[in-house]
């Protein structure tokens, strides 16, 4: 049994990330550092957009105060406790999928930066990138700053109401802990840990913030301990300098079983800066997960314009703003941020590459739970034929290695829909996977009134589907069986 898509990260994570993308905007300093443009700050505020993160931050902190062991340990005990659990499957084998929010607030600066920063001899050009360390005449101000932050997510937290008891896998333990946990973060910036110091082989000529580097060291110190039952995706984004580097060393280690791209939060598959991770998939034999709903975390810009960078059809790069066709208006709402980054026709130029032919893909969530709603048709509606799910069957029925998966759909009428696709769409049996989305899960659990058994009724309501979406599917997409295995 295969869970393609999950997520094992935290809260504090997600915090460590708020405080430098903060801290670097309110002194000039982000998305890379400028000392030379470093300012005296007389007074630390709270700008509207980092706000917007602190939602997001709040949420992962309701449902993922423990770290990533813990969060694979809760959705194994949650498995054995479901009815697909017949034939004693423990244990699963799950795909936790990394996160790079540091870019979420990026609107097209990088892109000047960037160039430049390339141009720099490597003395400088290292120093662009090295880890964020707080002075000590910036102590007082940086402490102020951050307690103004763990304010605004105690706020959020409990605003929402969204901290409840559960049982102790560790997953949610309260009020306290949270503050504590925040607490913990926060003196992690007052000193620079040797660990931060520390430059080798992997990272010294790659831009590492806090958070990430803390994700990506659980999550590889969890492949080691279950190397035969997790499958991690590493998260890239495109504008994090020395990322492709960092891919390979971790793919040439066999840490990591795919990449993870997350659009929405601010880039195109054509992106130039990709091309060269999917030269790399394809070297190590790795596939891609790629968001693919119009919901989701996405780009906190809220103009209709921003800068972005593609590869044009002659292979040349290209700087364009993101004007909105008709229908996607970037300031209407959170949705089509996510809409025009993450629209499943964005892959086409990557899929019709002939170079990229055998790269196999998986366009996560089936465009989404309301879209699929929506096209299968509902409560005696007409179904809708020209939304996301459409497209990604039409997309699947014409590439041999485009997948999707079914990862937070947590309607109980999904498994008979499914079914009946299935009938009419044949091959769809070979490229459905299931998913979690185990934050999610744990975010909306309309499934069930108690949230410690969310995951538990997650897994009850996909009984009754075949076992190709359960594993055969899974594993093909990872490599681990043959292409042709179980089509």
């Amino acid at each position: 049994f295969v869970d393609i898509h999950c997520h094992y990260f935290n809260g504090k994570f997600a915090f460590r990330e708020l405080l430098e993308i903060g801290w670097r905007k309110l002194n000039g300093n982000y998305p890379y550092n400028r000392d030379e443009k470093k300012m005296r700050l007389e007074s630390i505020s709270i700008s509207s957009e980092l706000k917007t993160i602190v939602e997001y931050v709040a949420s992962l902190f309701s449902t993922l105060g423990a770290n990533a062991e813990d969060n694979y340990q809760y959705e194994q005990n949650s498995f054995e406790q479901s009815k697909l659990n017949k034939n004693n499957l423990l244990p699963i084998i799950t795909s936790p999928l990394m996160m790079d929010i540091y870019f979420v607030a990026d609107k097209g600066e990088y892109l000047d930066e960037r160039k430049g920063i390339k141009e720099l001899p490597d003395s400088t050009y290292s120093q662009t990138i090295t880890p964020l360390e707080i002075s000590i005449n910036e102590q007082k101000q940086f402490k102020s700053f951050a307690e103004n932050l763990r304010g605004e997510v105690l706020s959020v937290v409990r605003e929402k109401q969204v901290v409840s008891k559960m049982q102790p896998e560790g997953i949610d333990t309260g009020m306290k802990d949270l503050e504590q946990a925040l607490d913990n973060v926060i003196a992690e910036f007052e000193y620079t840990a040797e660990e931060e110091r520390i430059g080798n082989k992997e990272t010294e000529l790659v831009q590492l913030t806090r958070g990430f580097r803390k994700q990506l060291k659980e999550i590889k110190n969890l492949k080691s301990k279950y190397p035969e039952t997790v499958f991690p995706f590493f998260a890239v984004d495109p504008r994090r300098v020395g990322i492709v580097h960092l891919l390979e060393e971790n793919l040439k280690s066999g840490a990591f079983a795919g990449v993870k791209l997350y659009p929405p939060l601010g880039y195109l598959p054509t992106h130039p800066d990709l091309y060269p991770i999917y030269d790399l998939c394809l070297q190590y034999n790795v596939p891609i997960a790629a968001h693919c709903s119009p919901g989701g975390f996405h780009t906190i810009y809220k103009k209709k314009e921003m800068k972005t960078e593609l590869l044009d059809q002659n292979g040349n790069r290209k700087i364009i703003k993101v004007i909105p066709s008709e229908g996607y208006d970037l300031s209407a709402c959170s949705h089509e941020k996510c809409r025009y980054f993450a629209d499943p026709d964005n892959w086409i130029a990557i899929l019709e590459n002939e170079k990229y032919k055998d790269l196999r893909i998986n366009l996560a969530h089936f465009g989404g739970e309301e879209q699929f709603e929506k096209y299968v048709g509902r409560e005696g509606q007409k179904p809708e034929k020209e939304n996301w799910t459409a497209k990604i069957i039409k997309l699947i029925e014409r590439y041999d290695n485009l997948y999707t998966d079914l990862s937070y759909h947590i309607d109980e009428e999904v498994s008979e829909d499914i079914k009946n696709l299935i009938v009419k769409h044949s091959f769809l049996k070979d490229r459905l996977m299931f998913g979690t989305d185990f934050i999610m899960i744990l975010l909306n659990y309309k499934l069930t009134r108690e949230k410690d058994k969310a995951l538990v009724d997650y897994f009850n309501h996909f009984e009754g589907l075949t076992e190709p979406l359960f594993s055969t599917n899974a594993l093909r997409f990872l490599g681990k069986i043959d292409t042709n295995q179980g089509a």
